[in-house]
């Protein structure tokens, strides 16, 4: 890949975000780390998705990125986000996320 080339896909990554399956490329691209795999949500059950989670938190080569439409929780006027899982509380069904929305 040429140097503009890349130029281009990073300014097209600020304006418009990375799809799901670039983002799991990007995953995979980082050394140490397991492998990188999308998952839909339609693909698992919610008891099921409970169990990758805890899973993924408790081993250290592992992350969980959860990509969810902001403004259908209220936080509006943004769409499409990826934010990385980082806790889980099994007795409430809660989870936290981090922010990494850069805001300019």
């Amino acid at each position: 890949m040429e140097l503009d080339d890349l130029v281009v896909l990073k300014q097209r990554v600020l304006l418009q975000g990375m799809a799901l399956d670039e983002v799991c490329a990007l995953c995979n691209s980082i050394p140490d780390l397991a492998p990188a795999r999308a998952v839909w949500a339609e693909e698992l059950a919610m008891d099921q998705f409970r169990k990758v989670a805890v899973e993924a938190l408790c081993d250290p080569r592992q992350r969980v990125l959860i990509n969810y439409h902001m403004t259908t929780l209220g936080q509006w006027p943004y769409s499409g986000h990826v934010s990385p899982l980082v806790a889980y509380h099994p007795v409430s069904y809660t989870h936290l996320t981090l922010p990494t929305k850069r805001i300019v």
